[in-house]
């Protein structure tokens, strides 16, 4: 028995190096990349994502006035007269699909007396983008489910895509190329 600790301490010790290696290198690569507080407390950085990146950079060249835009309109049918609000979100293939706040652009629209409304979309850089709305029967600002996975509020998505039984389309089911003003139909089911 004496023997085996013996063998076991003698691993450690030349294990030792090896792991005192290890953490000084995850260390310095904290350290690299972490700033201090004037308290000279470790502030880690609070970089720009490329999500947030690729926004500010497409919503740049909606205002660039050299580049060609269009109008998107949307003519959203289904919907019970004076009860609730459509969220429609706008994509392009850099941003997930179809996620809640990772839109490029949005709309919540109020339903009136009319059982469809009309969204537009305007000085849309050319491109190609998908679109996924929301009915919001109840008013509670989300998307609600039943047993948490199925949706229990009316959904449509662009091209006329559907959600499957292991939920939505992907950006490539639901996409379509605006390179001139374009008008199309969601029915919410």
């Amino acid at each position: 028995m004496k023997t085996l600790s013996t063998h076991f301490s003698r691993f450690l010790v030349c294990l030792k190096p090896c792991i005192a290696g290890a953490f000084a290198a995850i260390t310095f690569s904290m350290n690299a990349s972490a700033q201090t507080a004037p308290d000279n407390t470790p502030q880690v950085p609070n970089p720009v994502s490329a999500e947030q990146a690729h926004v500010s950079a497409w919503t740049a060249s909606k205002a660039d006035p050299m580049l060609p835009k269009s109008k998107l309109r949307l003519e959203v049918k289904g919907l019970r007269p004076s009860v609730g609000s459509v969220r429609i979100g706008l994509y392009d293939v850099k941003m997930p699909f179809p996620a809640e706040g990772h839109h490029l652009e949005d709309r919540v629209v109020p339903v009136g007396s009319a059982e469809s409304l009309v969204v537009d979309f305007s000085d849309l850089p050319h491109g190609t983008y998908a679109v996924a709305a929301i009915y919001d029967v109840n008013g509670n600002g989300r998307l609600d489910y039943v047993l948490g996975i199925f949706p229990a509020e009316p959904i449509a998505f662009s091209g006329g895509a559907k959600a499957g039984m292991f939920g939505p389309p992907g950006f490539d089911e639901a996409k379509f190329k605006l390179d001139r003003d374009l008008t199309f139909e969601l029915s919410m089911r």
